[in-house]
């Protein structure tokens, strides 16, 4: 059975957070008696011998507390773990992931973040089983802030043909979990981007996409969505109050 390799980027400044965060890494916030590193980590169907690797900023007060959740994670799934801490902040996501592209063991490869939850029945069958080139887990919901999927009704998997970051061209939006059969493909489209884009511009995953779409990039349908990006989204998609969250993390 073929193996995937999950890569987590959290190595973000988390400045939309900073109003329940403080000092706390935003991964480490407690929601709901857990933090939201569990929340996410929760979202993927990892299967035995599959491989974990995450990527945080370095905040030497809160790395064992990282370390102890990934810990707890490679023994229940029986995955390999690994955790990479970085002092310097990236051009966004793609340039965060491929800072680890010689530690990955296996060609498939996904990514995700740590601050978002999904229910996804058909995940695990679409990228430990199926040959389907690329596989993004999707919703709908309202707002422009999401990275978004065109596709043609070919359910339950629909084929997409175009993907635009924060431009709404269908109703299809990303919980921002991006996988792909070939990660070596993947990354040498990142390194490309990083040579051929100013500086200035961040780099988001979704877009990488239409470099592929002749290769089949498929959109399933979430049962269940919650991020947890922002406070406001704390509120909406959790029911909860900031007063309550800062509360939850006042001894952290």
């Amino acid at each position: 059975m073929p193996q995937v390799s999950f890569i987590i980027c959290s190595a973000g400044q988390g400045l939309r957070m900073k109003p329940i965060s403080q000092e706390i890494p935003k991964h480490l916030l407690v929601l709901k008696n857990k933090t939201l590193l569990e929340w996410s980590l929760d979202s993927i169907p990892f299967r035995e011998g599959d491989q974990l690797i995450v990527i945080t900023a370095n905040k030497k007060k809160f790395n064992e507390r990282t370390e102890t959740i990934l810990k707890a994670y490679g023994q229940k799934f029986k995955i390999s773990v690994e955790s990479l801490k970085i002092d310097s902040i990236t051009r966004g996501q793609a340039e965060t992931a491929l800072l680890v592209e010689n530690w990955v063991k296996y060609s498939r490869i996904a990514i995700f973040n740590s601050d978002t939850h999904f229910q996804c029945s058909g995940l695990d069958q679409a990228i430990h089983e199926l040959s389907y080139f690329g596989v993004a887990p999707c919703f709908k919901t309202k707002g422009n802030e999401w990275s978004f999927f065109k596709t043609q009704d070919d359910q339950p998997f629909y084929s997409t043909t175009q993907v635009e970051e924060k431009k709404r061209i269908s109703d299809w939006c990303s919980t921002g979990f991006y996988y792909f059969i070939d990660g070596t493909q993947f990354f040498s489209s990142v390194k490309n981007a990083l040579n051929n884009t100013p500086d200035s511009k961040e780099l988001y995953i979704a877009p990488f996409y239409n470099q592929f779409l002749s290769l089949g990039v498929k959109v399933l349908e979430c049962e269940n969505f919650k991020p947890m990006g922002t406070p406001l989204q704390l509120q909406e998609f959790w029911d909860v109050s900031i007063d309550e969250v800062v509360k939850s993390n006042a001894n952290n």
